[in-house]
């Protein structure tokens, strides 16, 4: 019998969220019988009907930990929802390396797997001694569109954007040489979202390219 391989991911609060990285679990578990995945959830509130029927439905070897829902008077009030799920799982750090450091005493973890708005996650990988890597829910296409739309809309732009804050509403635009002016001081959110993805995959790590990204193509 095969050794069993163990498999950590981190989604992000939401069943949108939730969905997609599970999928690409199922599909590890498919091809790879031996391969065991534990999913920890971050939550914003209890979960969803549709979310508890959903994970009813997962095959044995994926192990589902919904943490519980963190405090949400920690939150700001009437801020983007992007950002709302960003500090929910910021706040849920600590329970999810109280879950590695319980799961993974005896075992040892091969991977963890995390989504985009869970980077912060990934400095766990090194303490358990495991490889890292983004999950991207959409195509190749779309992820290579986004890390390189800065370029394509101009050389400068973005080179010199201030990111303050733990957020895409704390992305200012005012400092970028080449932007439109009739765009403010706020970027455009197609730009918001190249500009996030970009500073999550360089914030995630200090070596370029240590935190491979896996692709829903």
């Amino acid at each position: 019998m095969a050794k069993t391989t163990h498999i950590t991911i981190v989604s992000s609060p939401g069943f949108t969220h939730l969905v997609p990285i599970t999928e690409f679990s199922k599909r590890l578990e498919k091809h790879h019988p031996n391969f065991h995945v534990t999913c920890i959830v971050p939550s914003l509130g209890p979960p969803s009907e549709s979310s508890k029927a959903y994970l009813e439905t997962l095959p044995s070897n994926i192990q589902t930990i919904l943490l519980p829902p963190i405090n949400k008077e920690q939150l700001p009030q009437g801020v983007h929802p992007a950002i709302l799920i960003q500090l929910t799982v910021t706040h849920s750090l600590p329970a999810i390396h109280e879950v590695l450091k319980s799961r993974f005493s005896k075992d040892p973890l091969v991977a963890l797997v995390v989504d985009l708005f869970a980077f912060q996650a990934l400095e766990f990988a090194k303490e358990f001694k495991a490889l890292s890597y983004f999950y991207f829910p959409s195509s190749a296409l779309v992820l290579s569109l986004l890390l390189h739309a800065l370029v394509l809309i101009g050389p400068t732009v973005g080179a010199k954007c201030s990111y303050q804050g733990s957020g895409v509403d704390s992305i200012r635009w005012s400092r970028c040489p080449s932007r439109s002016p009739g765009w403010g001081d706020r970027m455009p959110f197609f730009l918001v979202e190249v500009a996030r993805l970009r500073l999550m995959i360089r914030g995630a790590s200090r070596e370029p390219g240590a935190n491979p990204i896996i692709s829903g193509t």
